[in-house]
This record gives structure tokens, C-alpha cells and sequence, in this order.
């Protein structure tokens, strides 16, 4: 087994508008993740965290893969809870399951891979019923295919990543190839090179910070 795996984030999951699940690798055997967002600005040129938006915890197995994911409110609510139900070879998510608050099934997430091993399609079935067509070069996925229920494309949208494999910029496009938002990802990573802080830009300007305390085995 390798000791690098896969985990297919739900970071804004149900936003039919923003699709944010690339994926994320990380390095060493981890044994748990609390995750930080933070409402954040600009004040000076200095980034500064505001609010808390939400808060997520993360738990993997013995084997290091990723099992469980906690989504909780600014107040420690529990909103969501999402599950690897099946996994691909090594240790990519194929589906991932998501309850809310009342353990109701609201999101399924099934991941379609080609012959070699690249994921080429999300399938979303749940509260919202939307699909994901990526193409994939040289390992790295390079662009996707937002649709709708009926099958009708209405975002398009491009990766550029950084040299730790970590998308850095995104570019969304309509289907007519119009540009109508960049976002932008500024990382810092500890000594195994999984990042600890991610600064999320729109436009240019600052929204969010995430914020990681990774436990290792």
C-alpha cells in the first residue's frame, strides 16, 4: 500500500455554481484532521481571519486511508456527516456519502474512473443531481465539464497547480467561453508537505482562510 492517497474533498459540495472537488493528496500516515475556515480579509496587504464559518474533522483508518469527514457550524453544530462507502485502488474514494444533522442521505457522490486510475467523471445524485466530466493530463487534472440534471453543460473550468500537485488557480468559463470568475489558492505546508493554510481569493480579493491541524501517527 502506498503511503500516498486521495481524498475527494466536498468543500462546497452543494454549490452548483463553484464545483471544488479536486483532488487533494496527502503524505505520511495521518490520523485525524480539524479543519479551520474562517470569514477573512485584507487589511494593509495583511491577510486577517475574521469570523469562523465552519468547522471539520477529518478520521482515517489504520491503514491511512480517509473514512469519515465532520462538517459543524461556527457553534459547534454538527450540520453534516460524510462517509467513504467504497474506495478505488489505492485508496481513491469511488463513493462518498453524505447525512445531514438528521442522518438523512443528502448527497452520493460516485466517482467513474478510466483505465488509468483518473477519475473522469463525479456523478451527484441527493439534494442536488449534477455531473462532473474532467479531462486529465500527465496525471493531473486539467479542466472539467459542469452539468445540470437534464445533461446541459453550463460551466466550464480550468486548473493551473503549483509544484506540490495543489491546484493554485482556477478559471471558470460559460459554455460559450466567456470568463466569469478566478479563483486564486495560496498554500502553506509543514515538514510532510501537506498544507497547513489555504488563502482563498475570488477576483483577486481575499474570502476565506482554512486553517489545518494535522495529527500524524
Amino acid at each position: 500500500m502506498k503511503s500516498l492517497y486521495y481524498l475527494f474533498l466536498l468543500y462546497l459540495v452543494f454549490s452548483c455554481s463553484k464545483p471544488q472537488n479536486f483532488p487533494i493528496e496527502f503524505h505520511g500516515q495521518i490520523k485525524s484532521i480539524e479543519e479551520t475556515t474562517h470569514l477573512s480579509i485584507e487589511e494593509n496587504k495583511i491577510p486577517v481571519k475574521k469570523s469562523i464559518i465552519r468547522k471539520k474533522t477529518y478520521s482515517f483508518g489504520s491503514t491511512g486511508l480517509i473514512e469519515n469527514i465532520y462538517t459543524f457550524d461556527r457553534n459547534g453544530k454538527k450540520t453534516a456527516h460524510s462517509f467513504v462507502k467504497a474506495y478505488h485502488k489505492d485508496g481513491q474514494v469511488s463513493n462518498l456519502q453524505t447525512l445531514n444533522e438528521k442522518n438523512e442521505l443528502i448527497q452520493d457522490q460516485k466517482n467513474v474512473f478510466d483505465k488509468n486510475n483518473y477519475i473522469v467523471n463525479e456523478i451527484h445524485e441527493g439534494k442536488e443531481n449534477k455531473q462532473i466530466d474532467y479531462v486529465n493530463e500527465n496525471g493531473r487534472r486539467t479542466s472539467g465539464v459542469l452539468k445540470n440534471s437534464r445533461n446541459i453543460e453550463f460551466r466550464h473550468f480550468y486548473y493551473t497547480y503549483n509544484e506540490n500537485g495543489h491546484p493554485t488557480q482556477i478559471d471558470h468559463h460559460l459554455p460559450s467561453g466567456k470568463k466569469t470568475s478566478v479563483e486564486n489558492y495560496e498554500y502553506e505546508y509543514d515538514d510532510q508537505k501537506n498544507w497547513t493554510s489555504k488563502s482563498i481569493y475570488i477576483g483577486g480579493t481575499l474570502k476565506e482562510i482554512i486553517e489545518r491541524k494535522i495529527t500524524y501517527h
